[in-house]
């Protein structure tokens, strides 16, 4: 595969990752024939067929050839990414991203966020609100520097990253006196309600 852009094996492995190319073009932002047209370009310079096309979209059938390719793309993708990332950062380009929680960035964080930014001197910052489930994620795909992550497991492990608590505490809701006598229990509903007052 002499020829070729970074964007086509892109385009390629979403149409592998979602198992379509109409799901691929809905990723992606593009239209389905410029996935089928890219996939097809590709599969001719390796002349073979990565992808079957009479399967229901939505369901991943890749030929024995595109389960070969799959893990190689996935890989060289990455590299490239961070190749990116370790030139922009050379550059001084590369914003050092900060991945904070919802709550702890609405209700903790709000007058902080502009000290960690001074703190951080002429490099860019950028700060993103995950949830825990995706804020794994993106420190698992090494997206961001540095991420909180509420749990209550102690031994967390992902490769190449560092864990280290920050805090220890059991979460309680606590409501006024008044709406909360004589009872043992609180539903989500009613600690929104609360936190909107």
């Amino acid at each position: 595969m002499a020829q070729g852009s970074i964007h086509d094996l892109e385009i390629l492995a979403s149409a592998m990752r979602t198992g379509g190319f109409s799901e691929a073009a809905a990723e992606l932002g593009i239209t389905q024939p410029s996935v089928s047209q890219t996939v097809g370009r590709i599969e001719r310079r390796f002349d073979t067929t990565l992808i079957a096309r009479s399967h229901n979209e939505g369901e991943p059938v890749l030929t024995p050839t595109g389960k070969v390719l799959a893990p190689h793309l996935k890989r060289a993708l990455r590299e490239l990414d961070e190749a990116a990332d370790e030139i922009a950062s050379l550059e001084g380009r590369r914003p050092i991203r900060n991945g904070i929680p919802p709550m702890i960035s609405r209700h903790f964080f709000k007058d902080q966020l502009a000290a960690i930014r001074e703190a951080c001197g002429t490099r860019p910052v950028e700060f993103c609100s995950y949830g825990s489930e995706r804020m794994l994620h993106e420190i698992a795909h090494h997206s961001i520097d540095v991420g909180m992550v509420a749990s209550c497991d102690r031994s967390m492990s992902l490769p190449g990253v560092r864990f280290s608590p920050v805090a220890s505490f059991r979460l309680c809701a606590a409501l006024r006196a008044a709406e909360g006598a004589g009872r043992t229990s609180v539903s989500l509903d009613e600690i929104a309600n609360q936190m909107l007052i």
